[in-house]
């Protein structure tokens, strides 16, 4: 009995492997990759590409309204 419970369970990993891979490799074809190699962290590219124009750090800080006091 332990022989052909074992004889099925090993057809059974070795069907299923099988379309596991024939899956895999369809996929693979249908859509290559196209992540970026360097992308080691998964977020893009924010670290490496810079920005397109640089802001000035001093006209982004909001400007506050002078008082003078009189005594």
């Amino acid at each position: 009995m332990f022989m052909v419970g074992s004889t099925i369970f090993i057809a059974y990993m070795f069907g299923l492997l099988t379309m596991v891979n024939k899956s895999h490799k369809e996929q693979e074809k249908e859509h290559p990759s196209v992540a970026d190699e360097m992308d080691m962290d998964g977020m893009g590219n924010y670290g490496r590409i810079p920005a397109t124009r640089k802001m000035d750090v001093r006209k982004s800080r909001t400007r506050t309204k002078k008082t003078t006091t009189t005594k």
